[in-house]
């Protein structure tokens, strides 16, 4: 038992390193911060090698405005702002080239209306609202052609999900998250 002891500790103590010179996976670079306003509570979506923001609350106030960040070349460019109301706590996805956000929280009451972003265009295009009750702190994903809402909360604690088709331009409610 003793020998066992002594091989557990011998071990944890040999398998550290000091080695200032190695790399290690996951170490993180600094990059070029944001042009706008810092803010909390924002919502993006990733089109090709470039992430977009957009909205959020800097403290005292909800935000519309919207940016895109070049990762190959480290730069920030503003773009239209957002057309819908100023608000934190959106939801953010891209389905086939275009950016799609909606629900929220305007400060006053939870949202459910969603747009899509075109980056060729560069313009917003206001699509069908969310069909679920409005909500803000949702999730929101992609897989393949479409688009997946759901859970949030307003004065509930929502656990409804549904699909977004772009190509039929409609919604559809799926099977809940269970529990």
């Amino acid at each position: 038992y003793l020998l066992l002891l002594f091989f557990v500790f011998s071990l944890g103590f040999t398998s550290c390193s000091d080695d200032d010179d190695e790399e290690l996976m996951g170490n993180w670079w600094k990059k070029s911060g944001l042009d706008g306003v810092a803010r909390s509570d924002a919502v993006g979506f990733v089109l090709d090698s470039k992430f977009y923001i957009g909205t959020g609350y800097d403290g005292d106030d909800r935000l519309n405005d919207f940016w895109v960040y070049d990762s190959d070349n480290d730069y920030w460019t503003q773009l239209a702002d957002f057309p819908g109301a100023a608000r934190n706590g959106a939801v953010g996805m891209s389905i086939n080239g275009k950016g799609y956000i909606g629900t929220g929280f305007d400060g006053e009451e939870a949202l459910k209306d969603f747009y899509e972003y075109d980056p060729s265009a560069k313009s917003w295009t206001r699509i069908d609202d969310f069909p679920g009750d409005a909500r803000y702190g949702a999730a929101a994903f992609a897989i393949d052609d479409k688009g997946y809402v759901g859970t949030g909360c307003d004065d509930l604690f929502y656990k409804d999900f549904y699909a977004y088709s772009p190509s039929s331009q409609s919604w559809e409610n799926i099977i809940s998250l269970g529990g």
